[in-house]
C-alpha cells in the first residue's frame, strides 16, 4: 500500500490530547497527518482547498465531530460542527469545484451518543467514523489501514472512466445473473449521474460492507462449515485455493472480500460427486474439504445443539454460523436485491444478544412473541 498518503486533521482539542492519538495512527507508516485547529468557514474552506492543491498523492480529511467546543490559543471558537463543514465540502465536490476525497469523522463515544447517532441525516457525509476512545485507542493499525484504503480508493475512482467502470471491480461480462445485472445497472447510473464521492459511497455501503455479491471470510467459512478459530493453519490451505475469487477493486486493502459466485464456481469444480453445498451439514462439508485438501479442518457447531448445521449465513447477534430456519429476519437501513437477507438466531433474539446490531423485521415480531410464550409455557 502506498505510504505517501496525507490526511488533514481538523480538531479543536489541545495538541497534548490529539497528538498522541495521531502518532498511534502514523506508527505503521501508512499515513501522515497535518494538524489544524478550526477557522471560521470563510477562512477554513479556502485553506482546505489550498491543502488539496498541494497534494501529490492520495489524501483525505479527518474531522472532529464537535469543532465548536474548545477555543484556540487566541480565544477564538468556531460556531459550526464537523458535519456542517463536511456538507459544504461534499456540495463543492458535487459541483466539481474540488476533487472528491474521503471525509472521515472521529470523536469520543459520549459525543457520538449525544450529537451523532441520533441524527442520521449526516451519516452519508462520512466514509468512516472512529471513536477516539475506542477504535483509535484499541485498534490504531486497523483504523490507519482503513484511512489509507479510503484515500487510495478515492484516488483510483477519480481517474475512472466509463470503459474501466466494470473492470475496476475485477468483473467482466462472465455472468448473466440478474442480481449482477441489477447491481451493474445501478452502479453505472450512479457513475454517470453523480459525483465521485457518491460512487465511492455506493461501493463501500452497498457492496463491500454488506454480505451479498461480495462476502467476508467469516461468511465463506460458515458456508463451508469450517470453524476458523479451531482450524488455524489448516484453513489457509482452503482459503488460498479460492484466491481467484478475491475482490481487488477500490478499498479492498481494508475490506477483504470475495465474489460469492466465483467461490461457488470453485466449489463446483472441486473433485467431488456433485454435492450441493446447501444440502450438506457442516460436518459433511468439512469432511469433503479435509479429504480433498489433505487438511484437518474442524467443523462449526450450531449455536444450540438442536439447531441445524446446514449453515448459509451468520447470526447478526452473535456472528455465529446459522441456518435461517433457526433465525428471524432483521431489517437494515436500506437494502438492495443483491444483498443477503439478515438473520438473528432465535436464541440471540430471546436473550437480546448483540441488541445494538439488529432490529426485527415487523413480520417476525409476532413469531418471536409466540416463541416466547411457548418457551415460557414449557419452562
Amino acid at each position: 500500500m502506498p505510504t505517501n498518503i496525507k490526511y488533514l486533521c481538523i480538531d479543536d482539542q489541545q495538541d497534548s490530547t490529539i497528538d498522541p492519538l495521531l502518532a498511534r495512527l502514523e506508527s505503521d507508516g501508512l499515513i501522515e497527518f497535518e494538524r489544524w485547529t478550526p477557522k471560521n468557514l470563510e477562512d477554513q474552506l479556502p485553506a482546505i482547498e489550498g491543502f488539496i492543491r498541494a497534494q501529490k498523492g492520495a489524501f483525505g480529511l479527518l474531522l472532529d465531530l464537535r469543532l465548536d467546543v474548545d477555543a484556540d490559543e487566541n480565544g477564538n471558537r468556531v460556531s459550526y460542527r464537523g458535519p456542517t463543514l463536511a456538507q459544504e465540502l461534499r456540495t463543492r465536490m458535487a459541483e466539481k469545484q474540488i476533487p472528491s476525497f474521503p471525509i472521515t469523522l472521529w470523536s469520543v463515544n459520549t459525543k457520538f451518543q449525544k450529537s451523532y447517532f441520533g441524527d442520521e441525516s449526516s451519516h452519508d457525509l462520512f466514509d468512516g467514523v472512529f471513536g477516539k476512545d475506542r477504535e483509535v485507542t484499541d485498534c490504531p493499525d486497523a483504523v490507519a489501514k482503513k484511512l489509507s484504503a479510503l484515500a487510495v480508493g478515492y484516488e483510483s475512482l477519480r481517474s475512472l472512466n466509463k470503459e474501466s467502470l466494470i473492470s475496476t471491480l475485477g468483473l467482466t461480462n462472465e455472468t448473466s445473473s440478474p442480481l449482477y445485472s441489477q447491481f451493474l445497472d445501478e452502479y453505472s447510473q450512479i457513475f454517470t449521474e453523480n459525483a465521485t464521492h457518491e460512487v465511492a459511497h455506493f461501493i463501500l455501503n452497498e457492496l463491500l460492507k454488506v454480505e451479498g455479491l461480495l462476502v467476508s471470510e467469516e461468511m465463506i467459512a460458515a458456508r463451508l462449515g469450517v470453524s476458523i478459530s479451531d482450524s488455524i493453519g489448516e484453513w489457509e490451505k482452503v482459503k488460498d485455493s479460492f484466491g481467484a475469487a478475491k475482490y481487488e477493486g477500490p478499498f479492498y486493502q481494508a475490506w477483504p472480500r470475495w465474489w460469492w459466485f466465483r467461490v461457488e464456481d470453485w466449489w463446483a469444480n472441486l473433485p467431488h460427486e456433485n454435492c450441493e453445498l446447501g444440502s450438506l451439514t457442516s460436518a459433511e462439508r468439512v469432511s469433503l474439504l479435509n479429504e480433498i485438501f489433505n487438511a484437518k479442518l474442524v467443523e462449526s457447531k450450531p449455536i444450540l445443539p438442536e439447531y441445524s448445521s446446514q449453515f448459509s449465513t451468520l447470526c447478526v447477534g452473535t456472528s455465529a454460523p446459522l441456518d435461517p430456519v433457526d433465525g428471524l429476519r432483521v431489517v437494515r437501513r436500506s437494502s438492495r436485491n443483491w444483498q443477503d437477507t439478515l438473520y438473528v438466531s432465535i436464541h440471540a433474539a430471546l436473550e437480546r444478544l448483540g441488541r445494538d446490531n439488529w432490529r426485527l423485521d415487523p413480520l417476525e415480531r409476532d413469531r418471536l412473541a409466540w416463541i416466547k410464550e411457548e418457551s415460557g409455557s414449557n419452562g
